[in-house]
Order: structure tokens, then C-alpha cells, then sequence
């Protein structure tokens, strides 16, 4: 849905991020195995009751659930290279909740 610096930014009605969003689509399994878009699972990429861990890039991103306006949106820290080379703070994606 959106791509915020910080989390109280966050309008659903309002897109803040003006590109393409690459993180499109995150499908959380029972047992820990994560997809992102429609890639299959990756081994390396792993969830847990508020964070994500990516083995490979040595971090651990976290995620808040926000219940707003009868909708339901995961706030996901994206730890991209900004964060890891350039120590910037990370952005947040903003996912709505779907069922399939």
C-alpha cells in the first residue's frame, strides 16, 4: 500500500510514496516460512511473533499490526542497504491485510 519514513505518517487514504512499491505482497506460514511477493519461501528469511529474520542480511526487522478504520495493516521496517551501509533509519512498508 504505502512506504512511510515512520509509522504516524501512515494515511489510508492518502499514498505517501509517489514510485512503484517493490514489496507487493508478504505471506506469513504457521511455521515460520515467509513470502515476499510471489517469490516461494526462502530458507534465509524467517518470521517470529514481531520480527522478521533475514540470516543472509544479518538483521532483524520488525512489524507492528494496526487495527484502522475496520482494516488491518502490518507496518514492516524495511532494512535495505540504507540501513545497513548508510545507518539511516529504515522506512516502513505498509501492508493491508488479505485473506486469499
Amino acid at each position: 500500500m504505502d512506504f512511510v519514513p515512520e509509522i504516524v505518517i501512515f494515511n489510508p487514504h492518502k499514498k505517501t510514496w509517489d514510485g512503484d512499491l517493490f514489496l507487493k505482497r508478504m505471506v506469513f506460514r504457521g511455521n515460520g516460512e515467509l513470502s515476499m511477493n510471489h517469490d516461494p519461501p526462502n530458507q534465509a528469511i524467517r518470521w517470529t511473533k514481531g520480527a522478521v529474520i533475514d540470516e543472509a542480511g544479518q538483521t532483524a526487522s520488525a512489524y507492528v499490526i494496526k487495527n484502522m478504520n475496520g482494516n488491518t495493516f502490518m507496518f514492516f521496517e524495511w532494512k535495505s542497504g540504507d540501513y545497513t551501509n548508510r545507518h539511516m533509519r529504515p522506512y516502513y512498508y505498509v501492508l493491508k491485510k488479505s485473506s486469499f
